[in-house]
């Protein structure tokens, strides 16, 4: 079975998620408070009752946005330096969804929760800096 590289972020928050009536984002809104206590803390410690899609919502838009910066400029930073390496244009998502494969192949066969945060994660990322495209300009990458 051949997997499109677009139905990955779907794909990582059905696996996390599971079977829950609940939408991705409804399960993310319940407890946005707790996220952010946790982003802020920045303690491991306090993100133990987190499920991997709060955690890794907490991580980026905590510690992450801190010691990286704007989303849209270090994708896009890595995406330049990535095409000029491969001979091959990449942009921002193509940066998010190499992420979540690099994360998933360390996974093969067994369940390494950061791993699964991380991936969640980027996939978090693509959602976020399609929301800032749409927000600035009226483009919607929803091919």
């Amino acid at each position: 079975m051949m997997i499109d590289v677009n139905d990955i972020p779907g794909l990582i928050a059905k696996m996390v998620i599971g079977s829950s009536t609940k939408t991705l984002g409804e399960r993310m809104l319940e407890e946005e408070s707790e996220n952010l206590r946790c982003a802020k803390e920045s303690d491991s410690n306090s993100c133990d009752n987190l499920n991997v899609l709060q955690e890794a919502q907490a991580v980026v838009d905590g510690q992450r946005l801190e010691d990286y910066g704007d989303l849209d400029q270090s994708f896009l930073r890595i995406a330049g330096m990535w095409s000029g390496y491969l001979g091959v244009e990449l942009d921002k998502y193509d940066v998010a969804h190499m992420m979540i494969m690099l994360k998933l192949s360390r996974v093969c066969g067994k369940f390494h929760r950061d791993s699964y945060v991380d991936a969640a994660g980027y996939a978090y990322c693509a959602e976020k800096m399609n929301k800032s495209d749409l927000e600035s300009d009226g483009m919607f990458r929803d091919d």
